[in-house]
């Protein structure tokens, strides 16, 4: 579990969909509301594919949106 120190109260699992997200990921869910693209995530049927994370409303969620 990660934890952003100075004014994000949030816990965050190591892991979402089999792909570890660092420390510095989870620092821009916190500050920004979205990470970069990150690559490796892996579906249930073992497809990997690629997205960002947003963090809205206590919720982690997948944006798949073109940069």
């Amino acid at each position: 579990m990660h934890r952003i120190q100075n004014g994000c109260t949030q816990t965050f699992n190591g892991f979402f969909l089999k792909k570890k997200i660092t420390p510095s990921q989870i620092k821009l869910l916190c500050t920004k509301g979205k990470t970069n693209v990150i690559k490796g995530f892996v579906a249930e049927n073992g497809q990997t594919f690629n997205a960002s994370l947003t963090f809205v409303e206590g919720k982690v969620k997948l944006d798949f949106a073109k940069e």
